[in-house]
């Protein structure tokens, strides 16, 4: 089940190739960094992107948190978010 990632500065939803699919069914599980398939995952809100577990850690160590940038990753969470809680694949309120 997909969850939302806590004690991060960005706001990230951990989640299976599966449930990525259920809100984009044109989603293939492809790393937006490094072209691999993956089928376990990170939404990145702020990037719109989906990354294998190996970049979404590679970026966590030198991404940068800009303010400017709130607005368009709530808009991204929240979208994904309603998506994968009307689908079931997301608990959390």
């Amino acid at each position: 089940m997909a969850e939302i990632v806590k004690d991060v500065k960005f706001k990230v939803i951990k989640l299976k190739l599966v449930e990525l699919m259920a809100v984009n069914p044109y989603a293939m599980g492809i790393c937006d960094s490094c072209g691999q398939a993956s089928f376990d995952g990170y939404y990145i809100a702020v990037l719109n992107s989906y990354y294998c577990p190996k970049c979404y850690e590679d970026w966590l160590q030198g991404a940068k948190y800009y303010p400017e940038d709130a607005p368009i990753e709530e808009k991204n969470f929240a979208f994904w978010k309603n998506e994968l809680q009307e689908k079931g694949f997301l608990d959390e309120k």
